[in-house]
């Protein structure tokens, strides 16, 4: 249970992102709560609160509808389950998607070793399936010993003793204050183009899902060549004026 995104990002019904959130499993037997203030993006704050009434689950099980409030299946999940979390969300549910560690392939995620449009199209998949929210891991999960700009691939343990390049940081320590990562100025555009759908959709929503599958259509169908996106962010912009 992570929980659930309360405030203005972007605009009331701006996308909601949540890194690093307070995790407390919910107890039946009391009323628990936790809050923490996260920084998304630079400049934004959004305020974190979970409880027994509105229950969030890191879930990948679509039997358990009538259970959870909020799915947060992994994307890659998601994709192989899609007609199933759709109709939670259908139904009433919300539904977000989360990266962490995984996955990789052809999937949308965050690491070092992948085209950095990647990071500006999570947020299209957003858009595209309708989806409220993007839990990530992680913001600054780099230890105390790793110096992120040479050791980009993080201590884990176990069997996996090393974590993929670039998952546990997209901001890095800078001398007064944090600097932000491209990958982390990328997702922060795809947040912006994200709204930008939104809008052109009030208008015309035929127009917006035409611009969407020009050059993206799911999480493993999409153009990574930077001519096509850009035309189709510029047809975007266009009709916007």
């Amino acid at each position: 249970v992570v929980g659930v995104v309360r405030g203005d990002v972007g605009g009331e019904e701006g996308e909601r992102r949540v890194g690093g959130a307070c995790r407390e499993a919910l107890d039946a037997e009391a009323d628990r709560s936790c809050t923490a203030d996260l920084h998304p993006l630079p400049g934004r704050i959004v305020r974190v609160e979970h409880r027994r009434s509105a229950r969030l689950q890191e879930s990948d099980e679509t039997e358990l509808g009538g259970a959870v409030d909020v799915w947060v299946p992994l994307e890659n999940k998601l994709n192989e389950e899609l007609d199933g979390f759709l109709t939670h969300q259908k139904l009433g549910d919300e539904l977000w998607y989360y990266t962490c560690c995984i996955p990789g392939g052809k999937y949308l995620n965050r690491l070092l070793d992948m085209p950095l449009i990647r990071c500006r199209y999570l947020h299209w998949a957003n858009q595209r399936y309708g989806l409220t929210g993007y839990l990530h891991w992680g913001l600054n999960q780099y230890r105390a010993e790793q110096d992120p700009f040479e050791q980009t691939a993080g201590v884990h343990g176990g069997n996996e003793p090393w974590l993929p390049a670039g998952d546990t940081h997209v901001v890095y320590p800078g001398p007064t204050e944090p600097w932000s990562s491209v990958r982390l100025e990328a997702e922060a555009m795809g947040a912006e183009d994200y709204e930008l759908f939104r809008m052109l959709a009030e208008r015309d929503s035929s127009k917006a899902a035409e611009i969407m599958a020009s050059v993206f259509r799911g999480f493993q169908d999409y153009s990574e060549d930077v001519a096509e996106f850009a035309a189709a962010h510029s047809a975007l912009l266009r009709l916007l004026r």
